[in-house]
């Protein structure tokens, strides 16, 4: 006689492909952490790439194009990576950065300290080098159904 033997059942594990909302993401698992240059090298090409679209803007500008909304988010984006290169590269605290901004106004220190926080986390939350950085899926364009030339409603 022989024995039949049961396996177990096999378990269904699901994977999930995108952190969830709020959740930090979590690079340990990463075999080439950033340093610290790569970072700095990493903004900086990202600076150089939106002063570039900053002049192409200002041209389109000039030849009669309304273009403000975008010529301002490129000039912020622009403001917010500066800030972060001086926290990171040069070592200036946010209150040394806000008392540079401020100039000859001392009573806006506060207010611009806190602007160049928020421009350091908003930096930090944009490049993969970062603890911070959250993968966020790019959203599939799908211009027909299955190839067949007809436009999804």
């Amino acid at each position: 006689m022989s024995k039949t033997t049961q396996q177990p059942p096999e378990k269904h594990v699901e994977i999930e492909i995108e952190p969830k909302r709020n959740q930090r993401a979590d690079h340990s698992e990463l075999n080439h952490p950033w340093s610290k240059e790569d970072r700095i090298t990493y903004i900086e090409g990202r600076l150089t790439e939106l002063r570039m679209t900053l002049a192409h803007l200002q041209q389109f500008e000039a030849s009669g194009h309304s273009v403000e909304a975008e010529l301002h988010r490129v000039e912020r984006e622009i403001e917010k990576r500066e800030n972060w290169l001086l926290i990171e590269r040069d070592g200036l605290t946010w209150g040394d950065v806000a008392k540079r901004k401020a100039g000859e106004q001392p009573r806006r220190v506060q207010s611009l300290k806190s602007q160049v926080r928020r421009d350091w986390e908003a930096v930090e939350r944009s490049h993969p080098g970062s603890g911070l950085y959250k993968l966020t899926p790019e959203p599939i364009r799908v211009d027909c159904c299955l190839n067949c030339g007809f436009p999804l409603p």
